[in-house]
């Protein structure tokens, strides 16, 4: 291994112990559980996330099943469609650069 693979090694290992590390800090809204670690992860990674990402964030914060997930219109969030208790239908946007419920 040569001097500057070890470098980049060390410094993408202390990139990603940095990440992991400040998204134990992301604190949640409350009442409502913090993403999970894998959609913050993405966040960071690709700044936009993905429809089966939009569709865990809205039912980890809201419960219920989830029925369909589509792009708004503008193109910049996740309209997510969930079936709760058995009954009622709740439509959700998620905000695909932020992942926040709008």
């Amino acid at each position: 291994m040569t001097i500057h693979t070890a470098s980049r090694s060390v410094i993408l290992g202390l990139a990603l112990a940095s990440l992991l590390l400040s998204a134990r800090f992301v604190q949640a809204s409350p009442g409502k559980p913090a993403p999970s670690l894998s959609v913050r992860f993405a966040q960071a990674d690709q700044g936009n996330i993905s429809r089966g990402q939009a569709a865990e964030i809205a039912q980890q914060r809201l419960g219920g099943r989830v029925l369909n997930v589509k792009r708004t219109r503008d193109g910049q969030g996740w309209q997510v469609k969930l079936l709760m208790d058995g009954e009622r239908v709740r439509d959700v946007v998620i905000d695909a650069r932020t992942g926040q419920i709008r």
